[in-house]
């Protein structure tokens, strides 16, 4: 009987011995997702329609970047504003294309401020931001920003320009509405091309060419008291020497 409970004892304390070994070899399984790093979403907004900007984690802060893109917009609107936003939709050539296009005939926008901001949105889908910077600055200061209504092109594309010059999200900038600004018109009846920063064709250029002075007209009398006076040519005739006569006494 002793030998049976001193056999059954060491089994007892072979198992509880083996649970403990088994516990320390395996303490838990951690669960990877806490640990593993976290990695952020990124969209890309060039040449697209989506309208959201990109992001990158790095040392637990994460940086926001806006690059050029154009959502979608209401392209049936009066003017060339409609048919240009898809231009440029479609990519910087076709845009470019197209604003060559209709120069020749006033650009047919519906502001001349809309034209600058196209312009700008060019040099940003070709890259260039100074570009574009210098064009807004030129354009909001001539012009202002009335008469940009919410969800048209020339409100869609203020707000894609803006948001890559000053990197901000695109709902930083809403529209402000209004009365579009005219185009700058002369005395004369010459329109000013708005894209051109350095230069005012609405004033006229041409200066009267001065006429050449003929000089004051010579008088006959002035030209023949002027002149010295000609020698005479005829022949004198000398008279007959008498010194040497005697006269008749009468």
């Amino acid at each position: 009987m002793n030998n049976y409970r001193q056999a059954m004892g060491s089994t007892m304390l072979s198992l509880v011995a083996a649970l403990v070994l088994s516990g320390c070899a395996n303490p838990g399984q951690q669960d990877d997702s806490s640990t593993a790093p976290s990695t952020a979403a990124t969209s890309s907004f060039e040449n697209t329609q989506s309208g959201n900007g990109s992001s990158s984690a790095g040392n637990g802060s994460e940086a926001q970047s806006y690059s050029w893109g154009l959502p979608a917009s209401d392209t049936s609107v009066a003017g060339n504003d409609g048919p240009a936003y898809a231009a440029l939709q479609n990519g910087c050539a076709e845009g470019q294309a197209y604003l060559d296009a209709v120069a020749p005939d006033g650009y047919g926008f519906r502001s001349p401020l809309n034209v600058v901001l196209f312009a700008a949105g060019l040099k940003l889908c070709t890259g260039d931001v100074a570009g574009a910077g210098q064009l807004y600055a030129y354009g909001t200061q001539r012009y202002g920003l009335s008469g940009l209504p919410e969800g048209k092109p020339e409100c869609e594309l203020y707000k894609s320009v803006r948001s890559v010059l000053e990197q901000q999200p695109r709902t930083a900038f809403p529209c402000p509405g209004g009365l579009p600004p005219e185009n700058i018109v002369g005395p004369a009846g010459l329109v000013d091309d708005p894209l051109t920063m350095d230069f005012d064709e609405s004033q006229p250029t041409d200066t009267p060419t001065p006429t050449e002075d003929p000089g004051t007209p010579t008088t006959a009398t002035e030209t023949s008291s002027s002149e010295s006076p000609a020698e005479s040519t005829e022949p004198t005739q000398s008279l007959p020497d008498t010194s040497g006569q005697v006269s008749p006494t009468l």
